[in-house]
């Protein structure tokens, strides 16, 4: 499954979201859907119920109540008792009020009869009433004629009511199936886009599941590849930003390693030459005295000696630079902080390191600040960190070249004072610049590899670090470069 670019611009968050939020938008048309079409089939079912139901029944009655009626009227024009009359009458009130409710509920999509049973029903009350007239005043009239008219208008009330009740029996039965029809269409589409909402919350799942997990196999692989030693690995993959930045942190951890392993192959080198050349004096100046080779050469046998000497000292302070540097970062060096005077600390490694730069006849300027105020370090550890930039700077600089040393107090901060070392040497590329604080890290000066261990100015970063300043270096190619440091002016505990 190949995944769009410009869905990879989404997050994690975002597509799940956009996921489920198109899973619900599905879930409420379909809920949608549902309740509109249950809604008309319950309006259906409920007019059945109120409408076609009631008239139906009221139909029913009105018949039986119509016989009744006519039977009253036949028995009043056969004995003229008044309580046969009363009857007809309160039965007359009671059927014209349910015709009024029957043509309310056939409304104008009702049967078109019921206003016909309403103009027979008042012809036979009328007809009704004029014969009853007639029996009242003892009138001669055609009885058989009044019958027979009476006859007619019965039998066509009751004709209509039938056929408004077949009306309203067929109104309930399309009703109903309209009912079923719409319950049927629910219950499908139902099943139809539940199997849909499924269909697509697997799609979505697969494709989200899969846009995660295969950037996170291939990083797992290349992990693997790593464990192995093998650091020349691009782990470049199309992701979600986060496993991107993921990918991008795992490209430059595996930089990292290799130049870490690089330094360490250095490392070994350097240091293996570092041990090996003064073990070589050693042993071969320890030689030649236990062979006795210079018996009668008094003087020979102490230059022996001194080299010895001087080769050990060379070793101790070899292996010292990597315990420091060891104990530095296990933030186990101890540091005597004391008030001292940057100016007269200064001078003094100048002086120290004046013998090589005059071999050299490179010129040193110092110019540090007469109102520079005391600061808070271990003057030891400052020591160190000044010649072995003095050193550094020495070592960059051509012949009758120049070496400048400052120190100021910082302009933005007068709580710490900005010591900086500069020289106008080869300078430092770029691609260095940002390594020269790393461990093992040695810099060629472009005329073959300069004699050290890389750990230098890694101590020095330590050192500045513990003091709570900070250090950094500018440098342009073929111009040189220059240190800066700051310390606290004031105690940092």
């Amino acid at each position: 499954m190949k995944f769009s670019p410009y869905l990879m611009k989404f997050t994690i968050f975002d597509r799940l979201l956009m996921g489920y939020i198109a899973i619900m938008v599905l879930v409420f048309a379909q809920g949608f859907y549902t309740v509109w079409n249950l809604r008309q089939s319950h309006h259906l079912i409920q007019a059945i119920d109120t409408v076609d139901g009631t008239a139906i029944r009221l139909s029913e009655r009105l018949i039986e109540d119509l016989f009744s009626q006519f039977a009253f009227g036949e028995k009043y024009l056969l004995s003229g008792d008044a309580d046969y009359l009363n009857r007809f009458e309160t039965l007359t009130e009671d059927t014209l009020r349910r015709m009024e409710d029957l043509e309310k509920l056939a409304g104008p999509r009702g049967p078109s009869n019921v206003s016909n049973v309403s103009g027979l029903y008042d012809r036979y009350v009328t007809l009704f009433h004029e014969e009853a007239e007639l029996v009242r005043r003892h009138a001669v009239y055609s009885r058989e004629s009044h019958d027979r008219r009476k006859e007619i208008i019965t039998d066509g009330l009751s004709g209509q009511l039938k056929q408004i009740i077949q009306d309203f029996k067929s109104l309930r039965n399309e009703k109903i199936a309209t009912s079923g029809q719409i319950l049927h269409k629910v219950y499908n589409f139902t099943f139809g886009m539940a199997g849909f909402i499924i269909l697509i919350g697997a799609l979505v799942s697969i494709y989200n599941t899969r846009s995660i997990n295969g950037p996170i196999l291939i990083l797992k692989h290349k992990t693997r590849e790593i464990s192995e030693g093998n650091f020349d690995v691009r782990a470049v993959v199309r992701s979600p930003p986060e496993i991107a930045e993921l990918d991008h942190d795992f490209t430059r951890m595996c930089e990292r390693l290799k130049e870490l392993e690089d330094m360490k192959s250095n490392f070994v080198s350097h240091v293996s030459h570092e041990l090996r050349t003064p073990l070589t004096v050693i042993k071969e100046a320890s030689s030649m005295l236990l062979e006795d080779i210079f018996r009668n050469h008094h003087r020979k046998r102490h230059e022996l000696s001194s080299i010895i000497h001087e080769e050990c000292d060379r070793l101790i302070m070899a292996v010292n630079r990597i315990l420091d540097l060891s104990r530095m970062e296990a933030k186990m060096m101890p540091f005597d902080f004391t008030e001292c005077d940057v100016k007269t600390l200064i001078q003094k490694c100048v002086s120290k390191m004046s013998p090589l730069m005059e071999r050299k006849n490179i010129d040193v300027e110092v110019r540090v600040s007469e109102t520079l105020p005391f600061a808070a370090m271990d003057p030891h550890q400052i020591e160190q960190v000044m010649e072995n930039l003095l050193g550094n700077a020495l070592k960059y600089t051509p012949d009758n070249g120049l070496i400048s040393v400052r120190g100021e107090l910082l302009e933005k901060d007068p709580d710490y004072m900005k010591i900086s070392v500069s020289d106008n040497g080869a300078g430092i590329a770029g691609k260095d610049l940002k390594k020269i604080f790393d461990k093992f890290h040695r810099i060629d000066n472009g005329r073959g590899t300069i004699r050290g261990t890389g750990l230098g100015l890694a101590i020095v970063k330590h050192i500045i670090d513990s003091h709570g300043g900070k250090i950094w270096a500018e440098s342009i190619e073929g111009k040189g470069s220059t240190f800066y440091f700051t310390l606290p002016v004031h105690s940092s505990s």
